[in-house]
């Protein structure tokens, strides 16, 4: 009974990390000495279980009880049980392990070109052999305790940063957005666009493709980008776009929606449209959310079940709302 009483203890003190770990239903691999999340979303620690309202893997390190870490296991598919990847957060050497089943995974982290580009954590020690990546781990803010200048500072650094590589990285492409008639609202907003707006929807840019708070650590005025198997061509607003509405949607905090809507982006937003031979014009502020929006629907969204799609629609729903009645 004191060991149990122990371990909810741990947990508790713990869980102010929860913003490092991602929800959902995660696997143990039979190559790693650990239990892990089960389909009743339960905490497994070895062969005891209690039911916590949060979602991590936390085991002991060894054999030894002393020390313990938490683990976050990465998504696994619905064939295949086993994660690609396990990370261990090792808060007192201020290091992040990340184990591989796969040498194939490693090469594909590795080989991000945007991770050359930006600040990224250092790479303490690559083993092919062992099928491990040690990385620092970065000691940043939580998403909660950011204030909004600080927000307001991270995206503003994410635009300068993407205006400074974006000419070495875009392309035109023929984008067919074809995929909306589902999207109700959003169909009908992109369908009243002008054609010569949509006339940038086909400009894209290597991005990042996830780029949420969750996804960038801001310590000691530095913004480090993590995380990036996302790595993809899109729509060139789409890092800056994701970035915002992702905090307003999930975050529930609208600041930088409306620093955005208010123009108070336009002079970053000017240089960031030259950057790949585009012209930013402030009074399309709205618009260009909205191709974005679409462009994010035609990405990612259509791809989803139908439950996790209509979820999906919601939001850019919400979102279309909020940007509808701005400024009335």
């Amino acid at each position: 009974m004191k060991r149990i009483i122990d371990i909810l203890i741990r947990i508790k003190e713990l869980y102010k990390y929860r913003h490092l770990l991602k929800r959902g239903l995660y696997y143990a691999s039979k190559n790693f000495k650990c239990l892990c999340i089960s389909d009743k979303k339960q905490f497994a620690l070895y062969n005891l279980c209690a039911k916590v309202p949060f979602i991590f893997v936390w085991i002991c390190s060894g054999e030894s009880k002393e020390n313990y870490s938490i683990v976050l296991l990465s998504n696994t598919t619905k064939d295949d049980r086993t994660p690609e990847s396990i990370k261990f957060f090792d808060f007192e050497k201020k290091q992040i392990r990340t184990q591989y089943n796969s040498i194939n995974r490693i090469m594909k982290d590795q080989c991000s070109q945007l991770s050359r580009i930006l600040l990224t954590p250092r790479i303490v020690e690559i083993n092919t052999e062992e099928k491990y990546i040690i990385e620092e781990y970065i000691v940043a803010k939580r998403i909660d305790e950011l204030t909004e200048s600080e927000r307001i500072e991270i995206v503003n650094t994410v635009i300068d940063n993407h205006t400074s590589y974006y000419p070495n990285y875009f392309k035109r492409s023929s984008l067919d957005f074809c995929l909306l008639q589902k999207s109700g609202l959003l169909c009908d907003r992109y369908c009243a666009l002008s054609s010569g707006l949509k006339n940038i929807q086909n400009i894209e840019v290597l991005q990042h493709g996830d780029l949420t708070l969750s996804n960038l650590l801001y310590a000691n005025n530095r913004l480090y980008y993590i995380d990036f198997e996302h790595e993809e061509y899109y729509f060139f607003l789409y890092d800056v776009f994701w970035l915002i509405q992702n905090d307003f949607v999930y975050n529930n905090n609208p600041c930088l929606m409306n620093f955005y809507l208010s123009g108070n982006l336009d002079h970053k937003m000017f240089k960031l449209f030259d950057s790949v031979g585009a012209v930013y014009i402030p009074e399309n502020r709205k618009d260009y959310f909205i191709l974005f929006l679409a462009s994010m629907y035609n990405c990612r969204v259509n791809n989803l079940d139908s439950y996790n799609i209509g979820v999906a629609t919601h939001s850019i729903n919400y979102v279309l709302n909020f940007i509808d009645s701005f400024g009335k």
